[in-house]
């Protein structure tokens, strides 16, 4: 199942739907807030829902923001929970954490942290990370007790969430 990635824009859902799509990927942000225009609302969730698409999110607060472990992980997975039950998300769905920086294997650790700091707050079953593909396998090897889903087709994989970005222009798949 392909999902489409938006942001600032917000296209016409029943041509996303007919286009093939199966979800929206959509932002959930620190403030709680839509103001930017890049974060979801809860109308827009109500609507990607009427049209008949899943709906995948992503809470973000700022770029680096994993790096800095488990205490924030903590305050990051409360705020995300709350965003996104006001949203009308479903508590069984996982959310997905940016970690949208070129991590190294010196920062896992502080990383690895973080999302435990999340998974204490919404449960570790829920726990999705939305980052680069080197990010991507680090967290695959490391928290093992994580999701896996990668927009490469790399099968199954242990239950949590790890959802791959990538610049080369192709859509990203999987599914909530």
């Amino acid at each position: 199942m392909k999902g489409l990635d938006y942001s600032h824009s917000r296209p016409d859902l029943r041509r996303v739907k007919a286009l093939g799509y199966g979800f929206c990927v959509r932002y959930l942000f620190g403030d709680g807030t839509v103001a930017s225009g890049k974060g979801v609302s809860k109308a827009e969730a109500a609507a990607i829902r009427a049209a008949g698409l899943g709906l995948l999110v992503i809470y973000e607060s700022y770029a680096g923001r994993a790096l800095e472990g488990q205490t924030a992980g903590v305050a990051d997975g409360k705020r995300a929970l709350a965003y996104a039950r006001a949203i009308g998300f479903p508590d069984n769905k996982p959310i997905y954490f940016a970690v949208d920086i070129p991590a190294t294997a010196a920062q896992q650790p502080a990383i690895d942290a973080y999302l435990y700091g999340v998974g204490s707050v919404i449960y570790t079953a829920r726990v999705g990370v939305y980052g680069s593909l080197p990010c991507f396998w680090f967290c695959l090897l490391v928290l093992a007790d994580l999701r896996v889903v990668g927009r490469e087709g790399l099968g199954p994989c242990p239950p949590a969430a790890i959802l791959e970005w990538s610049n080369r222009g192709r859509g990203l798949s999987g599914s909530e």
